[in-house]
């Protein structure tokens, strides 16, 4: 135990000094400077992605999403594991009760209540989707924050959470955001991924990932035909074919049943606001240009892939394509085009999710957060051992507080938009505000990957010892790389607006 503390102490004050490293900047910046436009219509209109186990570099299970709510919503915080006595109820906000369970997880919100992470490496994100408008909703039923809290509270696997939220909306009914738009939820666990796609209704489906494939996912359904007799691929409601025929949405006698055929709406399926988004990261991840009419659902990539290959993803603007408006940044940002990119100026956070079976889910599971459009922010990581998490990004507020992470970064990247490509003398150098923020922050995840098999190592060694000094470990990192970005992004700030100011 003594050499194991020595250890962890020799660590410390390597974390300590990246801390002494980064600096404390001046904090004279105007409060009150208006650097945010409208928020965007895009409310909702995230994307995803999950890559199955023998698709990845390592074996990990990824889970990727771009949250393009439009304002951050949740500050990074545990929501702490809870013991419930029989006769205790989880109360909807509807008025509706359901029994608690004996005991719930441990999870974390990374950006919205719609995503979350629990202790066990359970990962959900969410994303808008469009199902048929013929469906009515009587506002009865669990939202969306309810209904994600349930399922990270309750579930041991990823299986285990569609099954809970199918039945939980069978049981008490589903409420989507608007009354209009359906859902796409992507859930994922060290072992397998799934998709599960929600009308208005409450008919929902759910399909698993291929281990070795990838899928996509904008906001639109996807999941075509069904075969509900086979469970290892597909997860439905008991009443999803039925439903169609009594409406006269599928013909029993014709082909086999076809869930988005049946309960979405074909002109969100053909819009290329969203098939553009998914033929762009199939053609990506899997190195060969698809056609667009032909764009696959589930893809084997061309090489495994890493979370890194995820986060340059959710960065895209289609450079180098026909489809990039901005022709290299010469018109301007990429994010004002008349297009639908992948990065979009309303993306409040992004984050890569890591899930492995082979550690302990302490050290196992990351959480890499990008707080604010990912082109011009940075992935840090964040273990399931953390225990909290640093104080600038442990708050909200309403109005913009130099304090506080989420605006710090907001900040950052309104400034980056307004002079995407516009060059200045910046850090002594000529160069666009996109290049140089940009390669700030892909040194700062060199050296975060750099180091990542070292920390693991030792954290690793540690939890054989004593699990409460890894996670003290853990915390101290994580906590660490978090502090060290959100100085370098309020510096980053002050540079730009002094390059471009006067």
């Amino acid at each position: 135990m003594r050499k194991s503390r020595s250890l962890f102490l020799v660590i410390l004050v390597f974390i300590a000094s990246l801390l002494l490293f980064s600096g404390h900047f001046n904090k004279s910046a105007r409060a009150s400077e208006n650097l945010f436009g409208p928020i965007s219509d895009l409310r909702g209109h995230c994307t995803s992605i999950i890559v199955g186990k023998n698709a990845s570099s390592d074996g990990a299970v990824l889970l990727g999403h771009n949250e393009d709510w439009g304002t951050y919503l949740k500050p990074l915080c545990w929501n702490a594991g809870e013991h419930h006595k029989p006769g205790e109820f989880f109360r909807l906000k509807d008025g509706q009760t359901i029994p608690e369970v004996q005991e719930t997880f441990a999870f974390i919100w990374p950006a919205a209540e719609c995503n979350g992470i629990n202790e066990r490496q359970v990962a959900i994100v969410d994303d808008t989707g469009s199902c048929r408008k013929e469906f009515f909703q009587n506002g009865r039923g669990i939202d969306l924050e309810e209904f994600v809290t349930l399922a990270l509270q309750r579930s041991r696997s990823a299986r285990e959470a569609v099954q809970t939220m199918g039945g939980l909306i069978e049981k008490y009914g589903y409420r989507s955001y608007n009354g209009e738009d359906g859902d796409i939820f992507s859930i994922a666990d060290p072992s397998e991924g799934w998709w599960m796609e929600v009308t208005t209704g409450g008919l929902w489906v759910a399909q698993r990932v291929p281990d070795d494939q990838f899928v996509v996912l904008a906001n639109r359904f996807r999941i075509g035909q069904v075969d509900l007799k086979d469970n290892t691929r597909f997860l439905g409601s008991s009443n999803l074919i039925d439903y169609a025929v009594k409406k006269g949405w599928y013909n029993p006698a014709g082909k086999p049943f076809d869930f988005n055929e049946a309960y979405g709406t074909p002109e969100v399926e053909r819009a290329p606001y969203n098939t553009r988004r998914e033929w762009r990261g199939n053609c990506l991840l899997a190195g060969t240009r698809f056609k667009e009419e032909a764009n696959p659902l589930t893809v084997v990539p061309q090489k495994k892939l890493t979370s890194r290959d995820l986060m340059a993803l959710f960065r895209d603007h289609y450079e180098g394509t026909e489809y990039d408006l901005s022709q290299k940044y010469e018109k301007g940002s990429p994010h004002h085009t008349s297009g639908r990119t992948i990065c979009v100026m309303s993306t409040d956070a992004s984050s890569v999710a890591e899930l492995r079976s082979w550690l302990p889910h302490e050290i196992g599971g990351v959480l890499w957060l990008s707080a604010g459009t990912p082109c011009s922010s940075v992935y840090v990581p964040y273990y399931l051992g953390v225990l909290e998490f640093p104080k600038p990004y442990s708050f909200i507020t309403a109005g913009f507080d130099r304090e506080n992470a989420f605006w710090s970064f907001n900040s950052l990247e309104n400034l980056v938009d307004r002079y995407y490509a516009e060059k200045k003398n910046i850090g002594g150098v000529e160069v666009r505000a996109i290049d140089y923020v940009a390669g700030i922050w892909k040194n700062f995840e060199d050296e975060e990957f750099g180091i990542r098999g070292s920390v693991e190592t030792t954290a690793l060694d540690l939890y054989k010892k004593d699990k409460a000094l890894t996670r003290s470990f853990l915390s101290s990192y994580s906590n660490a790389l978090g502090l060290k970005a959100y100085n370098l992004a309020v510096r980053l700030g002050d540079q730009l607006r002094t390059s471009y100011y006067r």
